[in-house]
Order: structure tokens, then C-alpha cells, then sequence
């Protein structure tokens, strides 16, 4: 499959690169994956819209110690190795988090849970880190909660409109569309929109190098 022509029902991944600007060696990514519906052709264009879309949304929730370094866009395909290495973008951001912390901001250990709303079936997960600060968490019966719900609610509703991110959600124009699910049938679902923000905790599936990137 080509980068730049979608074949009916077909998939794309976008992964978000990005570093803690005061330790470059600490790199981490997120992933998007997006789904086409129907036959799509010249998607080059289309890919950079969504690559500028995801990173506007990303800005406007991380803190400024966070850098977006690029995005790399790849097809996917049900078999054993999902990536197809010879047909891919590299697109540059080099950019960074634009909200500014009033406190200490919180290890990244210490996550911006994001539920990816679907009509139906499980909704998806988004896991961010360098989003929150101490202000974000009070404790309340010994566990930690978004004290800020409110806020982030609120800010996530306006980077999904502002990003224009929800033109390639389900009720957009497209034609790449968000979705959630593992493979391209049944259980693939369109995502409706992001919210219901809370505190979590998400350890990395292995062990941190040094410029080893690890995923949200």
C-alpha cells in the first residue's frame, strides 16, 4: 500500500516524536491511527493537514518543557510486520508545548489520560506525558485526582476545535478518519472526539535508554 493512495478500507499511523527539553536524551512518542473508509487518492497533502492538525492539538496541551519533534506517517497492513518500512513521511515539527507551568511540573510517569470516544465498543486510550503540573492533583482519599478536571475538559474541547483535529473524526469531511481498534474489520471504530481527562500513571513497557524512544 502507498502513502499516498488509500485502497477502500485501509489504514494510517502517525507517531508523534517528542523529548524533554531540559534532557534531549529522554524521548518518548504517541501514536495515531487514522482510517480510510473509501478509495482515496493524492494523500500526501492530506497527511501534512493531519500532521499539522495532531501537532497544533498536541501544543495546546503540553507544557512548555515538552519539544514535538517530528511526525512519522506509515502505512499499516494486517500481517506480521504492520509497518510497511518502504513507504513512510518523516515530517519535521520542531516545535514545543505551549502552556506555561504556575508549579512544578509532574514526572512523566505521571500521565494525561485521554479517552477516545467511539459510538460503540471500547473507546480508545490516549496517554500524554508532560501535561500536567502539581496544581493538576489533589489527593482525595489517599489517591491521586485530576483537580483541574474542569479546566482540561475545557482546554482539550478547544485544541480539538482550534487544531480543526475534528474534521478527521467521525462527522468530519475527512477522508482520513481517527479510529481506535487493532485491525482493519470489524473492531476498527471511528473516534467521535476526545474527553473525560484524568490522572493516571503508565510505566514504560521496558526499561528507558539513554535516545531510546519509548511509548505513551
Amino acid at each position: 500500500m502507498s502513502i499516498s493512495f488509500a485502497p477502500s478500507i485501509s489504514r494510517f499511523v502517525y507517531t508523534s516524536h517528542k523529548h524533554l527539553v531540559s534532557n534531549p536524551e529522554i524521548k518518548w512518542v504517541n501514536r495515531y491511527d487514522f482510517f480510510s473508509p473509501n478509495v482515496a487518492d493524492n494523500l500526501i497533502m492530506v497527511h501534512q493537514q493531519i500532521t499539522e492538525a495532531l501537532n497544533t492539538f498536541e501544543k495546546m496541551v503540553h507544557l512548555t518543557s515538552v519539544a514535538l519533534d517530528y511526525m512519522t506517517v506509515s502505512t499499516y497492513e494486517e500481517d506480521s510486520d504492520s509497518y510497511n518500512g518502504n513507504e513512510f513521511l518523516n515530517i519535521p515539527l520542531e516545535n514545543a508545548g505551549q502552556l506555561g507551568p504556575t508549579s512544578d511540573p509532574l514526572p512523566l510517569n505521571v500521565v494525561l489520560h485521554i479517552q477516545r470516544t467511539t459510538e460503540s465498543g471500547f473507546p480508545g486510550k490516549l496517554f500524554l506525558r508532560g501535561c500536567l503540573e502539581e496544581y493538576d492533583i489533589q489527593s482525595v482519599g489517599g489517591y491521586p485526582r485530576l483537580f483541574t478536571s474542569a479546566l482540561w475538559i475545557s482546554r482539550i474541547g478547544v485544541a480539538v476545535s482550534a487544531s480543526n483535529l475534528d474534521n478527521y473524526m467521525q462527522g468530519g469531511t475527512g477522508p482520513l478518519y481517527m479510529c481506535v481498534g487493532k485491525d482493519l474489520g470489524s473492531q476498527t471504530q471511528l473516534v467521535l472526539g476526545l474527553g473525560r481527562p484524568r490522572v493516571a500513571f503508565n510505566k514504560t513497557k521496558r526499561r528507558v535508554k539513554r535516545g531510546q524512544d519509548f511509548t505513551a
